[in-house]
């Protein structure tokens, strides 16, 4: 079977498939991003997220006499932001404070602890076991991703803990607590860089994307901007990192002051979390054309097929305008509603633009365990595995294609295709897939997914080990 699709194909099947609309609180029938603000709002009204409701637990913080600020054991090697900025409010406020990773107590009165991905969660219940049990009755303060939307998930088990829900705009204020960098145990290139949110949020309600649950929009509409931002940023440290969630969708003249800022201060700068290919204007592109970036430090996303079209423009604007290839690097979302072919075009487009893509595996974000990965209806277990590892390999995809790599079994036997792996590539059919997605998920023991995200897991845990080199991962 041939398995040449067109453009043409690809976009047919997609809007065949007739996925539906958002259902913010029962799992994923699919997506439409049009009028999904009200449905969001309406979402974090029911699940709890009472933002207001961290003043409180701020009061706690700076009355405290001593904290320690408790980081489970994940694999990291960026700043725990939001336990350095912890650590500077507290500090400001005459609050002694230690930083642990394995719970000692030390005669404080206030424990805080940090969470990251769901799937890290008995890390986090270990954690606070280990307080339970070494310093039964004090004060416990969980924040974090995992804690914010499955904060239920917490309590039920430790009914004594107190939940920070979302960000606190006092907190992010305070610039992360840099004086500390050896205790954070940052190393090489991380320790070289100033860890920056210059605004919180996005305008979108994209149904894989926790951000704005989390983050969401000020009344009227628009995000957040810290004021304080530039004041984050040392000048000793040779490079920045941006990670904003949308800082693209901000007005132009917030973007030119971020960039200029960059350029004056001769920093090199990472954009986390990517710019918007919408937004990309020839004025924009003209700007970031003058930036000097880090590694792959011009990020974007091609995650939906509506997106063909207008991501490739953006792209060749961002080259026209002197932005090298060598610093774009594009999250490509795969093993959600897609088609593997439909995921594999928007993989292959960035190859032909000479910009190198990252597989982005979508995994749902109240998944609890790392073991028995999620599978995405149209894809198969080993199908999604095997895709995910050609396309980390710049050696193997710039190349040839994920399906004659496949054939010749140039990976060897661990990636090895089979029938039912080969009839889903060719057709996105399965035999999972004709009993129905919320079939599926519950057959394979998995929470139904709601909320949802896209889980950036390797770039945020910092353990794309090519980040920094001269030349990609080769096999």
């Amino acid at each position: 079977m041939s398995s040449a699709w067109s453009v043409k194909q690809i976009k047919q099947d997609h809007k065949d498939s007739k996925r539906g609309s958002i259902n913010f609180t029962a799992g994923i029938d699919g997506f439409d991003y049009a009028d999904t603000a009200d449905k969001a709002a309406k979402a974090i009204k029911a699940q709890g997220i009472d933002f207001e409701g961290n003043a409180e637990t701020i009061s706690r913080i700076r009355n405290a006499k001593k904290i320690v600020l408790l980081e489970p054991h994940f694999a990291r090697k960026y700043l725990p932001l939001g336990l350095a900025k912890i650590s500077t409010y507290a500090k400001r406020h005459g609050v002694k404070v230690e930083y642990q990773r394995d719970y000692n107590p030390v005669g404080e009165d206030l424990v805080c602890v940090t969470s990251l991905f769901t799937y890290d969660s008995e890390k986090v219940h270990d954690s606070i076991k280990a307080v339970n049990f070494l310093n039964r009755g004090v004060p416990v303060i969980v924040g974090g991703v995992y804690a914010s939307i499955m904060s239920k998930a917490i309590t039920d088990l430790f009914p004594h803990v107190t939940i920070f829900k979302g960000f606190s705009k006092e907190l992010d204020m305070s610039p992360p607590d840099y004086e500390a960098y050896e205790q954070w145990g940052m190393e090489d290139p991380w320790n070289k860089f100033s860890f920056i949110f210059t605004t919180r949020g996005c305008p979108h309600f994209c149904p894989y994307c926790v951000v704005w649950k989390i983050e969401p929009r000020e009344d009227g509409g628009g995000l957040w901007v810290n004021p304080e931002w530039k004041e984050h940023i040392l000048d000793e440290r040779p490079y920045m990192m941006v990670s904003d969630n949308n800082l693209s969708s901000l007005p132009m003249e917030h973007i030119e002051d971020v960039i200029t800022f960059a350029h004056k201060k001769d920093k090199r700068v990472v954009f986390d979390n990517g710019f918007d290919c919408k937004f990309i204007t020839d004025d924009l592109a003209d700007l970031l054309g003058k930036t000097k970036f880090g590694r792959t430090g011009m990020r974007l996303a091609f995650d939906r097929i509506e997106e063909d079209g207008i991501f490739q423009p953006a792209i060749e604007k961002l080259k026209k305008h002197g932005v090298p290839k060598s610093a774009i690097m594009s999250y490509v979302l795969f093993n959600f509603a897609d088609k593997p072919q439909e995921a594999n075009y928007r993989m292959t487009e960035c190859v032909k633009l000479g910009i190198r893509p990252y597989p982005t595996r979508y995994c749902p974000l109240n998944k609890l365990e790392r073991g028995n990965p999620y599978v995405g209806k149209h894809w198969t277990k080993n199908l999604a595995r095997v895709y995910r590892v050609f396309w980390l390999m710049a050696g193997w995809f710039n190349k040839m294609t994920f399906e004659d790599w496949a054939r010749k079994e140039i990976g060897g036997k661990q990636y090895k295709l089979f029938d039912d792996d080969w009839d889903c590539w060719y057709t996105g059919a399965t035999k999972r897939s004709f009993r129905g997605h919320r079939k599926v998920v519950e057959d394979d023991a998995l929470p139904v997914a709601d909320p949802l995200i896209a889980v950036k897991e390797d770039i945020n845990a910092g353990n794309l080990e090519s980040f920094f080199a001269e030349e990609s991962i080769t096999p």
